[in-house]
């Protein structure tokens, strides 16, 4: 097409129009329909020479002056995506109102080719204000428009948007739907086009959410798979995602050893890129190894590392876990009050952060805390608060453990009635 990609042509055909006032139903006409039009201004490549010369002379463009108008269009572009850019780097610093500030500014309209990656931004800036319903408008936006546009296909805009969708799910308890988000990201990534590691951060939030739910066989599947793939992924924080993983687990699969040598590699990994959050996370779960193998001192000194490096490093829901793994060490131990001051601040901390699925085991275990020492009364109120979680979020492991626990106390009680 005259030597110019399509989607350059088109995108001046879409400028002149709007410059001129017109809708695509004031150009329509017999020989040309709206849809035709908008496949030109999209750039979708099958539309035929004819109707683009048709419409560039309904238009007064003339062939002569597209590659000045073109070259002009090419720098404002530069100009918007070094923006874009700039926002993106406001949102991962942190600076969110800052970058939500910025990006207003911009006012894309709809049909503008950067207006996929302008929602994907607002979106995740919302994300992390924890303004979901908000972030889920913005990111839907983004999905939407990404399917009209070469550009954003390229980009990957509706890939890292269905992630990010799952990540507002996740956040909400909803880990179902944040499952099913992360198939529809991979579905639509594009292995060729830009930002393609968001592969790996699908595949990273899919078999957590997974492993959230207790579908360890398939979680280890997923990890395994791309397990030989890390090398290439730039990003050491999905990389360090996927050793936690892949230890933890390994762990509840019972190959213990295994578990070991990952959460040590791991660790390593963690403590060079100074990623304390992740080096948290590796420590809790060499905690929870060593205490699978009943070595309580190397279980107490990995969970007290842990919940040290926390104090100052996690404030999210990943810090009840730790709480949790403590409070379970002090039972094994008999040592109930240490026991039940663990757990007590993981209820806490559960409440606060909003953290059912944590919630819930910190539940069942305070309540098999008082199992063990035969308060039944108070176990029953503990297992009766878990399995009313687990049945509003669906969390069907737990439900199960919750009412055979119930069950259990029940049992005991009325026999200690009967004696």
């Amino acid at each position: 097409m005259y030597g110019m990609g399509v989607s350059e042509i088109g995108e001046i055909i879409r400028k002149v129009r709007k410059q001129q006032g017109k809708r695509l139903e004031d150009l329509a006409d017999e020989k040309i329909s709206p849809a035709t039009i908008s496949n030109i201004e999209r750039g979708v490549s099958h539309v035929r020479q004819d109707k683009v010369d048709y419409l560039l002379d309904k238009l007064n463009i003339s062939l002569e002056k597209i590659p000045e108008l073109i070259l002009g269009e090419k720098e404002q572009l530069s100009d918007l995506k070094f923006e874009l850019d700039a926002i993106e780097s406001l949102k991962r610093m942190g600076q969110w109102a800052e970058a939500l500030k910025a990006l207003n500014r911009l006012d894309l309209s709809d049909d503008h080719p950067y207006a996929p990656e302008y929602y994907w931004l607002k979106g995740t800036i919302h994300l992390f204000q924890k303004k979901y319903p908000k972030a889920e408008r913005s990111l839907i936006d983004a999905i939407r428009l990404s399917k009209q546009s070469g550009y954003a296909a390229n980009a990957n805009i509706e890939a890292y948007s269905f992630n990010d969708l799952s990540l507002c799910s996740y956040f909400q308890n909803d880990l179902e739907r944040a499952l099913q988000y992360t198939k529809s990201g991979l579905a639509a990534l594009n292995p060729e086009g830009e930002r393609d590691f968001v592969k790996y951060i699908l595949l990273r939030n899919q078999a957590t959410y997974l492993e959230r739910l207790g579908r360890v066989v398939e979680a280890l599947r997923i990890v395994e798979d791309i397990w030989d793939e890390l090398p290439r992924v730039q990003k050491a924080e999905t990389v360090l995602g996927f050793y936690w993983l892949k230890s933890e687990l390994l762990r509840k699969s019972g190959a213990l050893e295994d578990a070991t040598r990952v959460a040590r590699e791991g660790l390593k990994l963690a403590s060079l890129n100074r990623h304390f959050p992740m080096t948290y996370d590796h420590w809790v779960v060499l905690g929870s190894i060593y205490m699978d193998q009943q070595d309580w001192e190397k279980a107490e000194t990995s969970l007290n590392i842990a919940l040290k490096v926390a104090e100052n490093h996690v404030d999210d829901s990943r810090v009840v876990r730790g709480y949790i793994q403590l409070g379970l060490l002090n039972i094994q131990k008999k040592q109930w009050q240490s026991a039940k001051e663990a757990l007590q601040a993981a209820i806490t901390k559960g409440e606060k952060l909003q953290s059912t699925a944590y919630l819930t085991d910190a539940f069942l275990t305070m309540g098999n805390l008082y199992s063990a020492q035969d308060q039944l009364e108070e176990a029953v109120g503990y297992f009766h608060k878990a399995a009313e979680l687990s049945e509003q979020h669906q969390y069907k492991d737990k439900k199960v453990q919750a009412w055979y626990h119930l069950a259990m106390c029940l049992k005991d009680r009325i026999q200690m009635e009967l004696q």
